[in-house]
């Protein structure tokens, strides 16, 4: 009887059946898969962060800065501008 559990082909598992405990850390296969989970895992807890970081950034209260341009005290737009004369803050 052959049949796939999470990729790992149950033949290499059958000396559990046997009484032969295989030892699953020196096992390639099982190897090669908690490698991959491992960089999924990596991918996704990074992007998290990521994202937990950027939102954190937004919500920060702005500051009001001198613009070089104009001299006025203002609160940068979105794009990093004077609100009154359009100037790069």
């Amino acid at each position: 009887m052959s049949f796939l559990i999470f990729g790992i082909d149950n033949n290499s598992l059958e000396g559990t059946l046997k009484g032969k405990a295989p030892s699953l850390v020196t096992n390639r296969e099982y190897k090669e898969l908690n490698n991959a989970a491992n960089e999924i895992k990596k991918y996704f807890t990074d992007s998290y962060n990521m994202q937990r970081r950027e939102a954190k950034a937004a919500a920060a209260p702005k500051t009001a800065v001198t613009c070089p341009h104009c001299g006025a005290s203002t609160i940068p737009d979105a794009n990093g501008c004077c609100e009154y004369c359009g100037g790069a803050v």
